[in-house]
């Protein structure tokens, strides 16, 4: 397909290490879509600029840009919004799979921690060093998010 010359570019993604934003790149150009990244040099001569600089960018033309963020969905290099963003509770049996996501059995699963409000006030009253955090997990494949809890009895 050509591109008209005076196409401008537009980023797409930002990644922090560079073998991720190359992935990206061959799987645009592998469906046809023309892709370059900036920054790419800066970062692998001085990785430590990766956050300060904006990663390095994917960018593909303008015309291009709503077809390669569909393309990257497809293949789970873009979060897609179609899950619910809000975590849903599960009972903890003796034999709970954490491998698996428990909606659509992916394995394509993130573990999440993040500190409660009752732990940000004890750190800051007590200094305490060993964060306590809660988990929660989210499935990359169908966009949920889940927690488990103990069974009361």
């Amino acid at each position: 397909m050509e591109q008209p010359f005076d196409d401008a570019w537009k980023t797409l993604m930002a990644f922090t290490y560079p073998h991720e934003a190359h992935l990206a790149e061959s799987f645009l150009k592998s469906e046809g879509i023309d892709c370059v990244l900036v920054d790419e040099m800066t970062v692998q001569v001085h990785n430590f600029y990766s956050n300060a600089i904006g990663g390095i960018k994917l960018q593909v033309r303008e015309s291009d840009y709503a077809e390669g963020l569909e393309v990257l969905k497809k293949g789970a290099y873009a979060p897609s919004v179609s899950g619910s963003s809000k975590v849903v509770r599960l009972s903890m049996s003796d034999h709970v799979d954490q491998e698996h996501c428990p909606f659509c059995q992916s394995e394509n699963i993130s573990l999440n921690r993040k500190p409660g409000v009752l732990m940000i006030i004890v750190y800051f009253i007590s200094g305490l060093l060993f964060p306590f955090m809660k988990r929660s997990y989210t499935c990359f494949d169908c966009g949920q998010h889940w927690k488990f809890v103990k069974n009361t009895g």
